[in-house]
């Protein structure tokens, strides 16, 4: 019998978590395989840890970790992920709707590795959703052998021909707290956002003083094409150090910072020092 493991992220959601545990159980249920639920608590202030405890001890295929600093979504997927055992990885959150599960793993036999869902939005728009997926452990298990979360981040992001996408819309808005969208953009964007609004930051302070330098010394031609190539030419760097793997180990460090976990052995990384 197969096994899934469906690995939910979590910050701050603890007015959600029992009707998502409630949700997911119900529709795992209804496939002939066996199951396990993974909660990473990313170092929630909200008393998250203290409810998944209470539905750990209530059941056994029930788990959480809880981390004492908090990273990046993609990152506690990723943990998520190393910590399961399932031939299927299922990753979804509080803001994903549970009845859908069942389709996506029914569509995944047999047909591919991977199957997501495709959000409908108000317009009638579809935005396909990397972090909704169902897939085959071995679809990302060279990432998880290796522990290269970059290379983690890619396979999720990236919308091959293998992937079959499922529409659904929206959960009810009266289910979907602040939280939920905050980190709904986190997940779908990464650092992304943090990365556009310090580059704004960065031209509104620097840029204007640099022009007006440039402007004293050379023609308004010469300084606007100076000003344009260095701005080029930093956001180009910028973007090419930023998705260098040291970054990514540094981040990996604060995986084996788990405060508490359900888990037999939940397996702590040594990192390799000489490597960073």
């Amino acid at each position: 019998m197969d096994k899934i493991s469906v690995i939910i992220p979590c910050h701050n959601n603890a007015g959600a978590l029992r009707r998502v545990y409630t949700d997911v159980l119900r529709e795992v249920k209804k496939m002939p395989v066996s199951y396990e639920l993974l909660f990473i608590d990313n170092a929630s202030r909200d008393g998250s840890s203290a409810i998944l405890r209470l539905l750990s001890q209530q059941d056994y295929a029930c788990h959480y970790v809880s981390l004492n600093h908090r990273v990046t979504p993609v990152s506690a997927i990723f943990l998520g992920a190393q910590l399961s055992n399932g031939d299927f990885l299922m990753l979804t959150d509080t803001r994903h709707p549970a009845y859908l599960i069942p389709e996506l793993y029914r569509t995944l036999c047999g047909r591919t590795q991977c199957c997501g869902g495709n959000l409908i939005t108000g317009n009638r728009h579809m935005r396909k959703q990397p972090f909704f997926k169902l897939l085959r452990r071995e679809y990302v298990g060279e990432a998880l052998l290796i522990e290269d979360i970059s290379a983690f981040r890619k396979i999720l992001l990236q919308d091959d021909t293998g992937t079959v996408w499922l529409p659904y819309t929206e959960l009810e808005r009266s289910l979907i707290t602040w939280q939920d969208r905050l980190y709904s953009l986190m997940i779908t964007y990464g650092n992304r956002v943090l990365t556009y609004i310090g580059m704004g930051v960065f031209i509104l302070l620097t840029g204007v003083p640099c022009f007006l330098l440039f402007m004293m010394f050379l023609d308004l031609l010469y300084a606007v094409l100076l000003y344009t190539g260095l701005f080029i030419s930093l956001l180009f760097l910028f973007t090419r150090f930023r998705h260098h793997p040291y970054f990514f180990r540094h981040e990996q460090l604060l995986l084996t910072d788990i405060r508490e976990s359900t888990l037999p052995n939940p397996p702590i990384q040594k990192p390799d020092i000489s490597k960073l």
